[in-house]
């Protein structure tokens, strides 16, 4: 590959400000496959950047940047893919790169670390089916003479949806009535084509697509701003001084992805060995009478 591709420089004879530094460029640097791995040559190979740059001079994007910048950025990447378990490709390095200038530069501030969004039931959940009946009240509110609320009453649009139980790998089931209050499934009728199999499995491809949402917006988030507070600083030291990345730069509390269905899996193979193991210790099908 190297040896078919030349390097040249694209420079000018006039004299360039800082902001514009000489970029070093391979002509095939926008044809790359995004699968190829985060390495050294790709990123030499894939990544336009600049020789050198003053001390001062900011930097605008990834091509303003020297290659041993570029690579220790990988860093980064590769510690969240020791996190998450999930390979990085060249397509992820240019597209947090991408992401972290989008709209901002070394002139700027770096802003404040992200937070981690909480879980919502409701941006999860999936539409399973509508009360038969007006959901009855707690005895003690009956007395009370308190009305059924309109969400709770017969033909109103029930939700299913599933959440994690941390402590013992298992999954668990919910339904919900609009206001996102608890129903009973007894008064629920599922709608036309529903199943409680269909049901559980929808709610899981939500569940697990909403998660992978979360915690990528999260993660990425959380890379640019440590992307943006290592490149301010090497902007203002220029690239004289060896790019390199503090201690108090290095990010931290990356999150890891927790899906509904391998827990699910895993839990339906428990149950499933169980079963079987209890179904040998019976040795009859004992009667219901003497």
């Amino acid at each position: 590959m190297a040896g078919q591709h030349p390097v040249f420089i694209i420079d000018s004879d006039d004299e360039m400000d800082n902001a514009r530094a000489p970029v070093r460029r391979r002509q095939n640097a926008d044809n790359f496959d995004p699968r190829a791995a985060l390495g050294p040559d790709e990123v030499r190979d894939m990544i336009p950047h600049v020789q050198s740059r003053n001390a001062g001079t900011p930097i605008f994007n990834q091509h303003q940047m020297t290659l041993q910048e570029l690579l220790c950025l990988t860093q980064i990447l590769k510690s969240l893919e020791h996190r998450t378990e999930q390979p990085v490709t060249m397509l992820n390095f240019r597209s947090v790169l991408e992401y972290s200038f989008n709209g901002w530069n070394t002139t700027h501030d770096v802003g404040h670390p992200p937070a981690l969004a909480e879980r919502k039931f409701n941006e999860s959940r999936v539409q399973a089916g509508f009360l038969s009946q007006d959901h009855p009240l707690p005895a003690g509110k009956t007395r009370n003479g308190q009305q059924v609320r309109a969400a709770r009453r017969a033909g109103q649009p029930v939700f299913f949806g599933v959440g994690l139980q941390y402590e013992d790998g298992t999954v668990d089931w919910a339904w919900r009535d609009k206001n996102n209050a608890g129903v009973s499934p007894r008064y629920v009728t599922l709608a036309n084509g529903k199943t409680a199999t269909s049901i559980r499995a929808d709610a899981m491809v939500r569940f697990d697509t909403s998660e992978y949402d979360r915690i990528q917006v999260y993660n990425s988030r959380l890379v640019a701003y440590h992307l943006r507070c290592i490149t301010k600083k090497w902007a203002e030291a220029g690239t004289a001084v060896k790019a390199d990345i503090e201690m108090e730069d290095q990010p931290r509390g990356f999150a890891a992805v927790q899906l509904s269905i391998p827990i699910a899996l895993e839990q339906g193979e428990r149950l499933l060995e169980a079963a079987k193991i209890a179904r040998n210790r019976m040795p009859t099908v004992l009667s219901p009478i003497f």
